[in-house]
């Protein structure tokens, strides 16, 4: 009986030491797609199963095929964000306040800072951020939403931004240390060579003009733009009208078909 009690006992806890893990995530706010133009945030995520006393974490963030983007360093402090920003404001990050990582005082050695690094004068294609508890450390936890980095993607239509961990110089392993000083490796939760987001335009169909709304201004602008050589649309998938993947007078005729003639919804990609 005694021997029963002890291998179960043995059982429970190889189970319970197995469920932890030390795990980063990078997600973004807007689901699987980063909508160009528009404010958009990496939201790093993470589970520790250790007592942390500090971390160094570097993401790389690069386009293949056209995609830009710049730092956005609002104020998100409204929306449950406490937000730190490098030495010359460029790169900013927020901390979610409801999440464990919030009462670590990081602030008592001047820490969980951002660096960031420009290599190809496109966008900034490495950022660390690195904290240090004095005195303190983050409890273990499960998974979860701990600091953003907001920005505006841009670019080609459809093209992607990806982001991957990396190294940062001079000193930014990706790694978690615990209150003793030993350093472990936290999992990424994303496949080897990186996580990519494409990047699309938000429109309403039809709004080839960009006044935000689809009306008769937006067939006589594409009849414009076709015959007189008026401006461009502002993206050219909104005047797709009717879904055959050019935009020519045949949607301009659609287009007033429906506005006039209760013709059939518009069909944009």
């Amino acid at each position: 009986m005694k021997t029963t009690l002890i291998s179960t006992m043995l059982i429970f806890l190889i189970a319970g030491s197995a469920a932890a893990a030390n795990l980063v995530d990078i997600r973004i706010n807007s689901g699987d797609t980063l909508w160009r133009y528009e404010v958009s945030s990496f939201d790093i995520w993470i589970e520790n199963d250790i007592q942390m006393g500090g971390f160094t974490l570097g993401f790389k963030i690069w386009s293949d095929d056209g995609a830009t983007w710049s730092w956005d360093v609002g104020d998100y402090s409204e929306e449950g964000q406490n937000v730190y920003c490098d030495k010359n404001y460029h790169v900013c990050r927020s901390l979610v306040i409801d999440s464990r990582m919030y009462p670590w005082p990081f602030d008592m050695v001047g820490a969980l800072l951002t660096t960031y690094q420009n290599v190809d004068e496109i966008g900034y294609d490495s950022i660390l951020s690195f904290g240090v508890g004095l005195m303190q450390y983050m409890e273990p936890g499960p998974l979860e939403h701990m600091y953003s980095y907001y920005f505006v993607a841009g670019g080609e239509e459809l093209s992607s931004i990806c982001v991957d961990s990396c190294f940062v110089p001079p000193s930014g392993a990706f790694v978690f240390v615990d209150t003793y000083g030993a350093i472990y490796t936290p999992t990424v939760l994303w496949e080897h060579g990186g996580r990519c987001w494409p990047v699309k335009t938000s429109y309403i169909c039809g709004d080839v003009n960009g006044d935000g709304d689809f009306n008769v201004g937006d067939p006589i602008f594409l009849i414009a733009f076709i015959f007189r050589g008026g401006p461009e649309p502002w993206t050219f998938l909104a005047g797709d009208a009717n879904g055959d993947g050019k935009v020519d007078i045949g949607d301009a005729v659609y287009m007033l078909q429906n506005i006039f003639q209760s013709g059939p919804d518009l069909i944009c990609p």
